[in-house]
C-alpha cells in the first residue's frame, strides 16, 4: 500500500503511536454494520494506525486507503439511518446556527450590511443539515458530497445538492465556502484547498471545521489502545478520520495554502459579550490570547473552527 507525507509539513519522517483493530473501533461506533467493517479491512487489519510526523508533530494515518475500500466503507459499512439521525440532534443544530451568526458577524466586520446577492457552498454537506440553516433570501447556497446516498434528499421544494466538481465550478465564485468536519477525511488535503481557494472570490470566507485533539488527549487514547481498550471517541478511526489536527496545525494549514486566519469560533462567541468595533483588528488581538490558552486546556476531545480569508 502506498503511505502519504505529512498532510502539514509535507516531510516523510512519521512514528507509528496507535494501533487499531476492527472491534476496537466498532466498539465506539454505533452507526457502523460490525459484519461489513471486518470484511472490508480483512487482510488490511496491519494497515489501522495513526503515525506522528517527527517534524512538526502532526498526527494521521500514513496509508493510502483506495477508492474501493472507502467507497464501502461510507457507503455499506455505515448504517445511514442511523447516521442522518444524528443531524436532528437539537445540540448538533445549535452549532450550525451558531457557525452561521460566526460567518455573519465576519462578514458584517468585513462592511457587508445585507444579506444580497452573497453565494455559499457547503464542500462535504453530508445530509444537508447546516444548508438547512443558511438557505433563506439573499443567500445562494449549494451543496455538495463524494458519497452521494446522502445528498438525495431536497429542502422544500429546492434542490440544493450539486452532482459534481464542475457543478461547483459553474456555480462559483462564492462569498462563503464551508468545510466542515471534512479536513480530517481527506488523503489530499492541499488539492482539496487550491480548489477551495480556487471557488472563492477575493476576501472570500472559508470555514474549516475539525476536531481539535490536544496533546494530553492523544496521550490517554494510546494509554487505551495499548491495553486493548477502545479510544475515547469515534472520531479516532485511521480510515475515515486520516488526519488528528489541533489548533497549531489547523493555523499551519491555512497559511500553508495562502489563507489568512481571521479568528476562530471560540473568539467570535465572545461577540455574545461586548460590541466589537468596526475592524477585525480586536478579533486578531483575541486570537492571539487563544493561540496561549489553547495549550492550557487539555485532556478532552474539542471543536475548532478557523475562519480564513482568500486574500
Amino acid at each position: 500500500m502506498k503511505v502519504r507525507n505529512c498532510p502539514v509539513c509535507d516531510m516523510k519522517n512519521a512514528k507509528v503511536i496507535m494501533r487499531f483493530t476492527p472491534e476496537l473501533i466498532c466498539a465506539m461506533n454505533a452507526t457502523y454494520d460490525v459484519d461489513r467493517f471486518k470484511d472490508v479491512v480483512r487482510g488490511k487489519e496491519d494497515l489501522l494506525t495513526y503515525s506522528q510526523c517527527q517534524e512538526c508533530g502532526m498526527i494521521y494515518c500514513e496509508n493510502v486507503w483506495n477508492n474501493e475500500t472507502l467507497r464501502r466503507v461510507y457507503e455499506d459499512v455505515i448504517i445511514q439511518e442511523k447516521s442522518r439521525r444524528k443531524t436532528m440532534a437539537v445540540r448538533k443544530r445549535l452549532g450550525q446556527v451558531q457557525n452561521w451568526k460566526n460567518v455573519l458577524t465576519l462578514l458584517l466586520l468585513m462592511g457587508k450590511k445585507e444579506l444580497r446577492n452573497i453565494k455559499i457552498i457547503d464542500y462535504g454537506c453530508g445530509w444537508g443539515d447546516l444548508l438547512g440553516v443558511i438557505y433563506c433570501e439573499g443567500v445562494e447556497v449549494l451543496g455538495y458530497d463524494k458519497y452521494v446516498a446522502k445528498t438525495a434528499i431536497p429542502l422544500g421544494k429546492k434542490e440544493l445538492y450539486a452532482r459534481s466538481i464542475e457543478e461547483l465550478k459553474s456555480f462559483g465564485p462564492v462569498d462563503v465556502l464551508f468545510m466542515t468536519s471534512v479536513l480530517e477525511h481527506l488523503q489530499d488535503t492541499g488539492k482539496a484547498l487550491r480548489m477551495a481557494k480556487s471557488l472563492l472570490k477575493r476576501n472570500g470566507i472559508i470555514v474549516i471545521r475539525v476536531m481539535d485533539y490536544r496533546s494530553v488527549y492523544i496521550k490517554k487514547n494510546i494509554y487505551r489502545l495499548r491495553n486493548n481498550l477502545p479510544a475515547l471517541s469515534k472520531n479516532l478511526n485511521p480510515i475515515e478520520h486520516v488526519n488528528l489536527y489541533d489548533y497549531d496545525s489547523v493555523c499551519a494549514t491555512l497559511k500553508k495554502h495562502d489563507f489568512k486566519l481571521l479568528s476562530t469560533g471560540t473568539i467570535l462567541r465572545l461577540s455574545d459579550f461586548a460590541v466589537i468595533p468596526k475592524g477585525l483588528w480586536l478579533i486578531r488581538y483575541l486570537n492571539k490570547v487563544e493561540k496561549l490558552s489553547s495549550r492550557l486546556i487539555k485532556g478532552k476531545e474539542l471543536m475548532i473552527t478557523a475562519y480564513g480569508t482568500n486574500m
